[in-house]
């Protein structure tokens, strides 16, 4: 019991200081660009993917500055690596599996940075794959893309997401999850407090 303990503390994000499984996220009905417009950052504290065995341990803090002009910059910083992305473009789509953000050449860390630049194959959060199903026919008229070849296809969707009754911007995952182990799996992009609005 005290080993479970340690492992939840170890795993817990910035977000509310809840681990980011437990996070309850839910599909924002309506959702415009002035709403994810301004300054993202998560935090990797030793963290390795319980879902993705051949993941490895990360460190550091990721941002992305994601701008009203359509653009976006990410970078990433940690004691032995430095990313200084340039600006790509960014588009916010709503489709039947709620709002998301394809991200132009977003580099993908949450798997380790030894696999940034590495093929992958990244797919929806499982939670929003089961309520993307149950779903009424009617509502899935046009299947949403839910799977990426990373980086083959030149973007990556990043999910807006009310987590805790705070928009957070969901990662996608680079293995299937259990459907069962329920809860956001990688941590989230919160936005920096200076450009709430």
């Amino acid at each position: 019991m005290l080993a479970l303990f340690v492992l939840s503390a170890l795993l817990s994000s910035c977000f509310g200081g809840a681990n980011y499984n437990q996070l309850n996220c839910d599909i924002p009905p309506n959702l415009d660009d002035k709403a994810v417009v301004g300054d993202w950052q998560l935090e990797y504290q030793n963290y390795k993917s319980l879902d993705e065995p051949d993941s490895v341990r990360i460190t550091g803090t990721e941002r992305i500055e994601i701008r009203a002009d359509g653009t976006y910059v990410q970078s990433f910083e940690s004691p032995g690596f430095h990313y200084q992305g340039l600006a790509n473009k960014w588009k916010l789509i709503a489709e039947a599996d709620g709002p998301k953000l394809a991200m132009a050449d977003l580099r993908y860390f949450a798997k380790g940075i030894e696999f940034s630049d590495k093929p992958l194959t990244l797919m929806i959060q499982v939670d929003d794959l089961v309520k993307y199903y149950r779903l009424p026919k009617s509502q899935r008229l046009r299947t949403p893309k839910i799977k990426i070849d990373y980086p083959g296809e030149g973007f990556i969707y990043l999910y807006p997401r009310y987590c805790n009754s705070r928009l957070a911007l969901v990662q996608m995952v680079s293995s299937f999850i259990d459907p069962d182990s329920g809860g956001v799996h990688h941590p989230v992009f919160e936005k920096v407090p200076a450009s709430l609005p």
